[in-house]
């Protein structure tokens, strides 16, 4: 498997979201949506996409770093015989009789103990799925990128709105036709609130769809290699430990 693959998939997203934007910005749009945006939601959205993308770097490099425990433990039991496992608070230690190897705090790390204290209570017939639901709900409620993306949209909604609502109050108690012409840049202003930030948030919720849809395929594809070590290799030998 290629090191760090989901940090990479993020990466090349990026540098395309990048290009994007300097395509866009040679052309003066974001420029012209900033100036024209007197509300300042564009820039609230610009804050919001930024903060999204940050923190979606981390969460991809991480499960790129617990790709990479999991192909050390993958190597270290293609050539080692599992014999003895210890347990302590944070980590799980692979005994065979020639060698040891110790898993670091990981997701893996963190099932294989389960399993094992599973298998010292006396359960027989362990199954791992609860484990494995468990672990991919704390992963993926750590992922601001979704809320965001969910909610970046009611952001320019409520853009939307109060847009019309700017185009519109000068005329609320009812105008002449010569106060309604004085008042057209007010209007237009108006009208440019009500659809600069929401275009906006459309183009960032399906940039963030695009993140969402990396990162989640990261989780899952993580998930079925801890599922696949524990049931080639770990759950028989707890049974045949308990045998």
């Amino acid at each position: 498997m290629v090191k760090h693959r989901t940090f990479l998939f993020w990466l090349l997203y990026i540098v395309c979201v990048i290009s994007g934007a300097a395509i866009l910005f040679q052309v003066g749009l974001p420029q012209i949506a900033l100036h024209h945006d007197h509300s300042y939601l564009t820039c609230l959205l610009f804050g919001l996409f930024l903060a999204a993308e940050a923190s979606s770097a981390r969460q991809a490099w991480v499960i790129s770093k617990e790709n990479v425990i999991v192909d050390a433990v993958e190597d270290w039991l293609k050539v080692n015989p599992l014999s003895f496992v210890g347990v302590d608070d944070k980590s799980v230690i692979l005994n065979s009789p020639v060698n040891s190897y110790q898993v670091p705090p990981s997701v893996i790390g963190t099932h294989l103990r389960s399993l094992f204290i599973k298998s010292e209570g006396g359960q027989q017939d362990i199954k791992q799925d609860v484990l494995l639901n468990i672990t991919a709900e704390r992963l993926y409620d750590h992922m601001p990128a979704e809320f965001i993306a969910h909610r970046i949209v009611w952001i320019g909604i409520l853009a939307t709105i109060i847009g019309v609502i700017m185009a519109f109050w000068p005329m609320i108690d009812g105008v002449s036709i010569d106060l309604m012409k004085s008042n057209l840049s007010t209007f237009f202003g108006g009208i440019a609130v009500a659809f600069i930030p929401t275009a906006v948030s459309f183009v960032f919720k399906i940039l963030l769809d695009c993140n969402v849809r990396i990162i989640s395929v990261g989780i899952r594809n993580l998930l079925d290699r801890v599922a696949h070590v524990s049931e080639v290799a770990i759950l028989p030998f707890l049974s045949r430990k308990q045998g």
